[in-house]
């Protein structure tokens, strides 16, 4: 919109400085030249007051582009910082419960993510990839849609509350490989990571994929 408007305003002063200019010409000429050109003085004037549809709308179609571009480049500059940050929030907070409980039984996980007893890994990396993949695509939407952050906020918990009703007692409900990745390390019981890893990034990733295919349709 400013971009549009920024020429909109450029646009109106230069057709009215050329109005202003062809008029004391036309009267240095006399009246029959001024008769003469009132055609296409006419057509400058028409642009004073408003610049033609197709160039506003133009303009105002590549501002929309340009500013949705350097969004994404903003949030592609952020991926990197987040997935440290949510590493080392999930080592910090595995290993933080294994001080504070001291010295456990082998068998303690300490809140890692495992595999339901009869459930396969391939099953487990396609229920991860399900979840993951409705968790990051609610996410996607409501921030497009919602405007406050409230319902936001809403809206996300409540899916997130749903996916784990129905998948945790299968998988635990991962969805985030930082969840999985610290208590997995600080109990020393990391089987079927490698689940929790896959599932989660080809379910995130399919996720951010097809909304920006959705998004440029």
């Amino acid at each position: 919109m400013f971009l549009g408007t920024t020429w909109y305003v450029l646009a109106g002063s230069h057709w009215s400085h050329l109005n202003h200019s062809n008029g004391l010409v036309s009267r240095h000429k006399g009246h029959t030249d001024s008769h003469n050109r009132l055609p296409h003085l006419r057509s400058h004037r028409c642009y004073t007051h408003s610049p033609p549809r197709k160039i506003l709308r133009r303009d105002y179609q590549s501002s929309i582009d340009r500013r949705s571009r350097n969004s994404w480049i903003a949030e592609e500059r952020l991926f990197l910082p987040l997935l440290i940050s949510q590493t080392l929030g999930g080592l910090l907070a595995g290993f933080t419960l294994r001080f504070v409980l001291g010295p456990v039984d082998p068998g303690t996980r300490l809140g890692s993510t495992t595999l339901a007893v009869g459930l396969s890994p391939i099953m487990g990396v396609l229920l991860e990839a399900i979840g993951t993949f409705t968790m990051a695509t609610s996410a996607l939407i409501v921030s497009t849609k919602i405007k406050t952050r409230r319902n936001q906020a809403i809206l996300v918990g409540a899916t997130l509350f749903i996916l784990i009703l129905l998948i945790g007692p299968f998988t635990g409900a991962g969805f985030n490989p930082a969840r999985s990745l610290g208590p997995a390390l600080a109990s020393g019981n990391p089987d079927n990571l490698y689940v929790y890893l896959a599932g989660t990034m080809m379910g995130a990733s399919t996720a951010g994929l097809l909304f920006r295919r959705v998004r440029k349709l």
